[in-house]
């Protein structure tokens, strides 16, 4: 669970937070709660995007958050499509395992 402000000096902290937890649940999904979250800086949002791309998933309850999840995500499919293009079919087909 992330409350309050993910500014900094809290973002490396998620970031972390998340590398030991991923370790640790040992391929089993991880839900990170934004629920109690108030402010999201652009570092925050970077990091938020960085770990969508690492496999996150997040939960949250208010509209602002939702609306910053779905933009990124979006932003995240679409960096992998433009990903996808630039290699060949075997790097393709290991991306989609």
């Amino acid at each position: 669970m992330v409350e309050g402000k993910l500014t900094e000096p809290w973002v490396p902290e998620l970031v972390a937070a998340w590398r030991n937890a991923a370790r640790d649940f040992d391929g089993r999904k991880l839900v990170i709660d934004l629920n109690s979250l108030t402010v999201i800086s652009r570092e925050g949002e970077d990091a938020i995007f960085d770990l969508m791309r690492q496999g996150a998933r997040f939960s949250c309850g208010s509209i602002c958050t939702k609306h910053l999840l779905k933009r990124l995500a979006r932003e995240c499919q679409g960096n992998l499509r433009q990903a996808m293009r630039r290699t060949d079919i075997e790097t393709q087909t290991a991306l989609r395992r």
